[in-house]
């Protein structure tokens, strides 16, 4: 399960071993999210790179470009202070 383990090694390569447990994380990771996503519909896996280009404000680059998304917290404080109708005079809530 570990190359870098062998037993009674003596020259245990500590780098190798993260290395292992790193490769072994990601590909078990990534069996999972393709074994959950694969039982839903109208469901695309998009791989991409994310950075935090601020504390509000995310990077998600997919290869093809590169797009600027505020945070789920600042996505969240967007919609609570731009929502200044009541709910029971809402015409989707309407019964």
């Amino acid at each position: 399960m570990y190359p870098s383990i062998s037993c009674c090694q003596s020259d245990f390569d500590y780098s190798k071993a993260i290395a292992d447990k790193e490769h072994l994380i990601k590909g078990l990771r990534k069996q999972k999210y393709h074994d959950v996503l694969s039982g839903l519909d109208n469901f695309d896996l998009i791989e991409a790179s994310v950075s935090f280009i601020s504390s509000k404000i995310l990077r998600i680059d997919n290869g093809d470009a590169g797009s600027v998304f505020p945070t789920m917290t600042e996505a969240m404080k967007l919609v609570a202070t731009s929502f200044n109708q009541y709910v029971n005079k809402l015409t989707c809530c309407l019964e």
